[in-house]
């Protein structure tokens, strides 16, 4: 999809949805609404520069002499010699809304008329007692270190500019649980009892910071839920904190699983190129709500250095019900806006 989503949904950015249907947002300010102690620790030579405050988690960086010492290849046969530099960096933004095409992140709305009438308020009972909710979500490629520009190597930054790279109104799988599954032929290895109760063990282990055990478990999205199905139905929720949460979770899952989001953590990925994961590896993310209220507030009223639960950003998985009170309104607060933190290890 990439950037023609964004010309095409430009089009029609002047056709507004009826009037019913509200849409709530506003532009990120890049600056106060942006948990910026995401982007810590920083490391160099695998050591630790610098932390944030709360939680510090950090995923593995390379080992033996890559630790050290760095090459990239040039053209001609050329080689460029570096230094080792790891830090997490601010590259997507993610809306999870009720309203059909409502831009939260850019507080605006548009309708290019499929699937319009696909409310994200609905709802279904899938079982006597289960009921399942529906949420549209919206994928921004938002690279604000580059675009802010931070000073760095140019090839330890995302190399590409703002763009409205994928709406869930345009892809049946988000909206067809079947459909999905043409995607993830895996989730049936997983709609078992045995692998769900192991979705227990991973929420504790997220909660803690455990994420190598975390990891291990890639069909939970710890205490948010299950991963699989890849499509925007969720089962009963506590919380719209939660539900977001989980969405976020399957999106950016979906996208490695589209092959349109890389790894660029690990040896490999230190020369600028990214490596492709059909399975993401949740060791190299955290998140941090930037509507309707930011959690860069928590570290402006100094909750953030209580600790990794109270922390301003977070790894996926982890429990909501401490960060998230508070952060669901009844007005203009149901619909929700996230920036993504993708860990990034280059040769400097």
């Amino acid at each position: 999809m990439k950037k023609s989503i964004l010309a095409f949904g430009l089009v029609f950015a002047s056709t507004f949805a009826d009037a019913a249907q509200v849409c709530n947002g506003q532009f990120m300010n890049p600056i106060s609404d942006v948990c910026w102690d995401c982007a810590f620790p920083i490391k160099l030579f695998g050591q630790k520069l610098t932390s944030g405050t709360g939680d510090d988690y950090d995923s593995t960086n390379p080992t033996g002499v890559d630790k050290y010492i760095c090459t990239c290849n040039l053209a001609m046969g050329l080689q460029r010699t570096g230094f080792p530099v790891s830090f997490w960096e601010f590259t997507r933004e993610v809306d999870v809304t009720r309203t059909p095409y409502c831009l939260v992140g850019l507080g605006q709305q548009m309708n290019v008329g499929i699937n319009a009438d696909m409310d994200g308020g609905k709802s279904r009972v899938t079982g006597e007692d289960t009921t399942s909710v529906f949420r549209h979500v919206h994928w921004y490629v938002n690279p604000l270190l580059g675009l802010m520009g931070a000073v760095l190597d140019a090839k330890c930054l995302e190399p590409k500019g703002f763009d409205l790279a994928y709406i869930s109104e345009l892809d049946k799988s988000w909206i067809d649980e079947e459909t999905a599954r043409i995607l993830t032929p895996d989730a049936y290895l997983f709609n078992n009892i045995v692998a769900q109760l192991a979705c227990g063990a991973d929420c504790v282990a997220a909660s803690a910071g455990l994420m190598d055990i975390s990891n291990a478990m890639f069909w939970c999205a710890g205490c948010n839920g299950a991963l699989y199905p890849l499509d925007g139905w969720t089962a009963a929720s506590y919380s719209g904190v939660q539900m977001s949460s989980l969405l976020v979770h399957r999106m950016t899952a979906k996208q490695h699983r589209m092959f349109t989001q890389t790894s660029a953590a690990g040896t490999a990925a230190m020369c600028g190129a990214g490596q492709l994961e059909v399975t993401m590896d949740k060791r190299e993310y955290k998140y941090t709500m930037v509507f309707p209220v930011p959690q860069a507030e928590m570290k402006d009223n100094g909750i953030g250095a209580g600790g990794a639960l109270l922390a301003c950003c977070q790894p996926f998985g982890r429990t909501t019900l401490l960060w998230g009170s508070g952060r669901e309104l009844p007005f203009k607060g149901e619909d929700f806006a996230y920036g993504i933190f993708r860990k990034r290890d280059c040769c400097q």
